[in-house]
């Protein structure tokens, strides 16, 4: 889910982005972006002669809120079909 949703977010930035520069293929200034609400904080893109750079833009509290817990089978907890897995035991060896 954390990829998915990095995805979505840096890809909704650089749409942004793109629409700056489009307009004034040379922009200069900064720009403002509030992000997507309530799960991402404002970007701050600034432009130089086109070329663009942004800080900013991190989660908000209710991604982490809302955010899935990991899954016990994911870190192999003890009700975890790989914990209740055994392996097969190898017979004794003896030296001669």
């Amino acid at each position: 889910m954390p990829l998915v949703l990095n995805y979505v977010l840096n890809e909704s930035a650089s749409a942004y982005q793109q629409a700056v520069t489009s307009t004034d293929t040379h922009a200069n200034g900064t720009h403002t972006w509030q992000g997507v609400s309530r799960l991402q904080n404002a970007i701050i893109f600034t432009f130089d002669h086109g070329n663009a750079t942004r800080t900013g833009g991190s989660w908000t509290v209710l991604v982490y809120v809302l955010r899935p817990a990991p899954s016990r089978a994911a870190d192999c907890g003890d009700s975890s079909p790989c914990a209740r897995a055994t392996l097969p035991r190898l017979p004794a060896t003896t030296e001669p």
